[in-house]
């Protein structure tokens, strides 16, 4: 019997994690990591957001360090994963938390439009599982998460189709890499959410939307009736870094009020 995984499976006292992302929901994430005993790096093309998130993190009594990474530079990848090295030796979890979307009818959609979703959503999350996964593989296990959508699965009908093509891309990557990496203990799982209503996503609203109109429609398509709060997505992500899913590899996990269960 494995009485740890009885008395505390989501314990991560310990564990070496890279929060690659610091937005609505990177934010929560690596202090909810922290506070859970893990050491958390804080990576964001932002500096003061991963500062941030870093100071978070050390409050929580924890080791956090952060550094100026851009998704899209395979260079500037690697020497995010050689900072994490030089200090531990070892990188247990990584959560891949960034994205970025536009709206704009298909048929008015340029070639460079799609390039830098791509660039972001697909290429960065490529290049990040590939470079801190060949990491775990080399040390014999791990855990990843990334960040789908509910909208990689279902349609907006919003003007979101290289958003959507861009999740859709990160399911199949991270089935075929769960298949590929199980035998060396590496586990790989999407979070799908829904809404949730960082200060990014209401800005985008905002500015783009008429915003009571598109809440209330929100609420009404999420059977539980509401939008989450970025704090409602850190139980999944704890879930899936910890020993309690020691089983779990894969897999697309809705974090949705109930959205895709229509």
């Amino acid at each position: 019997m494995n009485i740890n995984l009885i008395k505390n499976p989501f314990d991560l006292s310990d564990k070496v994690v890279v929060v690659m992302g610091i937005g609505d929901l990177g934010q929560v994430i690596a202090p909810a990591l922290a506070y859970r005993g893990a050491n958390v790096f804080c990576f964001d093309i932002l500096e003061d957001e991963a500062k941030k998130a870093s100071e978070s993190c050390t409050e929580a009594n924890r080791e956090s360090f952060y550094k100026q990474v851009d998704i899209t530079s395979e260079q500037s990848i690697e020497a995010a994963c050689k900072f994490v090295m030089d200090r531990y030796g070892k990188i247990d979890i990584l959560v891949n938390s960034f994205a970025m979307t536009f709206h704009c009818p298909t048929i008015e959609t340029t070639s460079e439009d799609w390039d830098k979703v791509m660039d972001i959503n697909a290429k960065g999350v490529f290049l990040s599982t590939r470079t801190f996964g060949r990491q775990m593989v080399a040390q014999g296990g791990g855990s990843i998460i990334n960040f789908t959508s509910i909208y990689g699965i279902v349609g907006s009908g919003r003007g979101n189709m290289t958003y959507a093509a861009s999740k859709g891309l990160v399911i199949g990557m991270t089935k075929e890499l769960a298949i590929e990496w199980a035998p060396n203990g590496v586990r790989i799982n999407a979070i799908a959410p829904c809404q949730f209503m960082g200060k990014n996503l209401e800005k985008m609203v905002r500015d783009e939307f008429d915003y009571d109109k598109l809440v209330n429609k929100w609420k009404v398509d999420i059977p539980l009736g509401k939008v989450g709060s970025p704090e409602e997505i850190t139980g999944a992500v704890i879930f899936l870094a910890s020993d309690a899913a020691c089983m779990v590899t894969g897999i697309v996990l809705p974090v949705d009020g109930g959205y895709l269960a229509k």
